[in-house]
């Protein structure tokens, strides 16, 4: 079953001068690690809160990615820390239509499709 991992930033975090660097290397980490599906970082505009949501395969690809990340180089860390995290098991997924999109995106669609046909 496919899980989400949503970590919270109550507070905006102050951040490194070089934290887009930092940020970009992160989730370059993420997208090449087993079991990762996709990532987003979201933003509230009028108070700086951050939320991380990522969307592993299973529990054991995203405890296997929180150690991936722990464990990078002390230069490459955002060194911010959410307020909480929290786990959720993802229920249904559902998207814009392959068709609306077209070309590369329906091929990446159908790719994933088919891995989510074989997860089960």
């Amino acid at each position: 079953m496919s899980v989400a991992r949503v970590a919270i930033f109550d507070e905006p975090p102050r951040l490194h001068d070089d934290d887009d660097r930092r940020a970009n290397t992160l989730r370059e980490l993420l997208q090449s690690l087993p079991g990762f599906i996709t990532g987003y970082d979201l933003r509230e505009e009028p108070t700086g809160r951050l939320m991380s949501v990522t969307v592993w395969e299973s529990e054991a690809a995203l405890a296997a990615g929180e150690r991936a990340v722990r464990d990078r180089p002390v230069s490459d860390q955002r060194g911010i820390r959410p307020s909480r995290v929290e786990r959720w098991a993802i229920d249904a997924r559902f998207e814009v239509a392959p068709d609306v999109r077209g070309g590369a995106a329906e091929a990446q669609y159908l790719l994933d499709r088919a891995r989510q046909f074989r997860s089960g």
